[in-house]
C-alpha cells in the first residue's frame, strides 16, 4: 500500500526581483524595480502618523522678549497647565522672577478679577480661581470654597481638615494666651462660617487645623511678653486683611456665576424663539397664539432642555 500524501505547508518562494506588498489584507507579488510598481506604491494612501513628540521642547529657551509676547496671550489657567507639562516649563513659569508675566496675563484675560492677595502667589491664585480640584484629596468638582483660607475641599471626605468645635478651641487658645499676656481683643485665627446643607439656620465656626497648629508652634517659640503681644497684633492684622480679600473674591465669584446664568438663559430664550418660529412656518401659528402662559411654559420645558442654539439638525 503506497504511503499517504502529506499536504504542502510551505508557501512558494517569490522571485528574487519581487517583494510582497500588502494591499487591503491580501498578500500579492509585485516587482518593485519597475517604474509602474514604484508609482503604484506612491499612490497608496499614507497612514496617519502622529506629530513628532518634543517638537516644542526648546520653546522655553527662546529669547525672553519673544517668549513674553507668546505667553501673555494665554489665560492664567493655561499658564498653570503649561507649567504642569514638563520640568523645563515648570522651572521657567514657577520662578518668582516670572511673576510679572502671570500678572500681565491675569490682567489681560480677567480684568475684573481682584488683585493678588498678599498671602498668595500668582500660580496659587490661578489654581484657586480657575480650577475645581480638592486641596485635600485632589478629586475634581470641589465647588465648596473657603475663601478666607484660600482652599477648596470636598463636602464630606476632606472635612477632617477643618475643626468645627469653636468652644473647645476658644478655651484652649485662651488658656494658652491669657495667662501670658492677659485678656486681649485681638482675633488670633481666621475662621469661616459653615452652614448646614439641610438647615441654613444651623451654622458652625470652622478653623483650619494646619493654621491652629502653626499658631501653637509660633506661640511656644516666643519668650517675652512684648514679642507675644506683637505676634498677636500681627495675627489680628492678617485675619482682618484676609477677611476683606475673602469678601472680594466671594463677590467676584458670585457675579461671574450670575453672568454665566444670564448668558445661558439668553441662549435658552433664543432657542425657544427659534422653535416657535419654525412651528409657525409649519402652520402652527394660530395654535401658538391661543396657548396660555402655562401651555407655553410646558412647551418650553419639553423643547428647551439644553442651553444651546437651535440648528438645522434639530439639536
Amino acid at each position: 500500500m503506497p504511503p499517504r500524501k502529506k499536504a504542502r505547508t510551505a508557501k512558494p518562494k517569490a522571485p528574487n526581483n519581487s517583494t510582497a506588498v500588502p494591499n487591503a489584507g491580501v498578500s500579492q507579488t509585485q516587482d518593485t524595480s519597475s517604474p509602474a510598481s514604484t508609482s503604484a506604491m506612491q499612490n497608496q494612501p499614507r497612514r496617519a502618523v502622529r506629530g513628532r513628540r518634543g517638537g516644542l521642547k526648546d520653546l522655553p529657551n527662546m529669547p525672553l522678549d519673544i517668549l513674553m509676547e507668546i505667553v501673555v496671550l494665554l489665560h492664567p489657567r493655561d499658564l498653570l497647565n503649561l507649567a504642569r507639562t514638563s520640568k523645563e516649563w515648570r522651572a521657567f513659569l514657577m520662578n518668582r522672577r516670572q511673576e510679572p508675566l502671570w500678572k500681565t496675563a491675569r490682567m489681560q484675560q480677567e480684568p475684573t478679577l481682584p488683585d493678588l492677595p498678599p498671602f498668595m502667589s500668582e500660580p496659587a491664585y490661578a489654581n484657586l480661581m480657575f480650577f475645581k480640584d480638592c486641596y485635600g484629596c485632589g478629586k475634581p468638582n470641589a465647588y465648596k470654597v473657603y475663601w478666607i483660607f484660600g482652599i477648596r475641599l470636598c463636602k464630606h471626605t476632606c472635612s477632617d481638615l477643618l475643626r468645627l468645635s469653636f468652644s473647645t478651641l476658644h478655651s484652649e487658645i485662651h488658656s494658652m494666651v491669657v495667662p501670658e499676656v492677659g485678656q486681649t481683643e485681638y482675633t488670633y485665627l481666621a475662621y469661616a462660617i459653615v452652614r448646614d446643607a439641610h438647615c441654613s439656620r444651623n451654622v458652625q465656626v470652622a478653623f483650619l487645623i494646619s493654621e491652629v497648629e502653626l499658631f501653637r508652634q509660633q506661640w511656644q517659640a516666643l519668650t517675652t511678653k512684648e514679642e507675644k503681644l506683637r505676634f498677636l497684633k500681627e495675627c489680628n492684622e492678617v485675619v482682618m486683611k484676609r477677611s476683606e480679600v475673602a469678601k472680594e473674591l466671594c463677590d467676584w465669584d458670585l457675579a461671574r456665576k450670575q453672568d454665566r446664568q444670564h448668558e445661558l438663559q439668553n441662549v435658552r430664550d433664543e432657542r425657544f424663539s427659534a422653535i416657535k418660529k419654525r412651528l409657525s412656518d409649519e402652520g402652527w401659528a394660530e395654535e401658538l397664539v391661543f396657548m396660555g402662559s402655562k401651555e407655553l411654559a410646558r412647551l418650553r420645558d419639553l423643547a428647551v432642555k439644553r442651553p444651546v442654539k437651535l440648528t438645522d439638525r434639530g439639536t
